[in-house]
């Protein structure tokens, strides 16, 4: 299954963000993924915060989470915000129900 994601750049460095995928118990974060500390949390508000990084700027990163496994689904923004909390939502209800 696809992973959608989207490459920002942060302070600099470029950061992957999953926001289709809870980073923690608040609906505010998603996943994300940087070089330097790897997975964790991040709020959403980076979507629109940071600029899109370019193709060049996030080939290695990107590279890097297939490696990992990740089959990429690239977007430079989300179609629906609202949709994409509402799988956050729906993810963190399962795992609070197992």
């Amino acid at each position: 299954m696809k992973t959608v994601c989207l490459f920002r750049v942060l302070n600099g460095d470029v950061i992957a963000l999953f926001p289709y995928e809870p980073g923690n118990m608040s609906l505010r974060t998603c996943s994300s993924y940087i070089h330097v500390g790897q997975h964790g949390a991040a709020d959403v508000s980076l979507i629109a915060e940071c600029r899109p990084a370019t193709p060049d700027e996030y080939r290695e990163l990107a590279a890097e989470l297939t490696g990992l496994g990740y089959d990429l689904d690239v977007r430079e923004t989300l179609d629906s915000p609202f949709e994409a909390r509402k799988a956050r939502l729906h993810a963190l209800n399962r795992s609070t129900a197992s």
